[in-house]
């Protein structure tokens, strides 16, 4: 997995040749380092005093949402290298040898299976880093008011992430039916409204408690 490596590592690989990882796979990790921050943000938060005093019903919500934080970190690693393999499959459709009839007709449809694939990857990295946004943001209140700009960070971090994967979503539509490229570009566009939205409402937010 390319979280395995070194950070060092990762970054030489982004920076080659090679067209794998990435921008699907970078938005993906970029969307893990995201939620990496707003769950530190939960972790300096926890078991302080200000947050002990909380009403119960208040920190048990901020725990469940401190808790579904790190299962969409785990999705968002797991997407990085999905995204490369998605990538590679298109590839190696369009080198498929078409030399008859039989072999144009295998590629085409190998190239359309491998298209489905590498445009169902970066949307999921955006469902997956809205969703973190749409937790990320009901934690302002009540965590460590102290580590809030790095919650600030994290939110902006998801907001990259998701415009970053919808150009991975864009890029591949091209041979799409028309019927299906209208219903994927309204998603795209559903997803970056959103997101939109509540980068600016919680980063106004956040801003005044600086």
């Amino acid at each position: 997995m390319l979280i395995d490596k070194s950070g060092s590592a990762i970054l030489d690989e982004v920076d080659s040749s090679s067209a794998v990882p990435g921008g699907g796979s970078v938005s993906a990790l970029v969307g893990a380092f995201g939620v990496s921050l707003a769950r530190m943000y939960g972790h300096l938060s926890i078991d302080k005093k200000r947050f002990l005093a909380l009403d119960e019903k208040i920190q048990a919500d901020f725990k469940e949402n401190f808790d579904a934080l790190e299962a969409l970190k785990e999705d968002l690693i797991e997407a990085c290298d999905n995204d490369s393999e998605a990538y590679d499959e298109v590839m190696k459709a369009y080198r498929l040898p078409k030399e008859n009839d039989e072999e144009k007709i295998l590629r085409t449809e190998a190239i359309k299976k491998a298209t489905d694939i590498a445009i169902a990857s970066p949307l999921k990295i955006m469902e997956l880093a809205i969703e973190a946004m749409r937790i990320m943001i009901k934690m302002i209140d009540h965590g460590n008011k102290n580590a809030i700009s790095d919650l600030g960070c994290a939110i902006l971090f998801m907001d990259g992430a998701i415009n970053g994967a919808s150009l991975n979503v864009l890029i591949n539509l091209g041979s799409v039916e028309e019927e299906k490229k209208f219903l994927l570009e309204a998603k795209v566009n559903e997803l970056i409204n959103e997101s939109t939205d509540i980068k600016n409402k919680a980063i106004s937010k956040i801003k005044d408690m600086l």
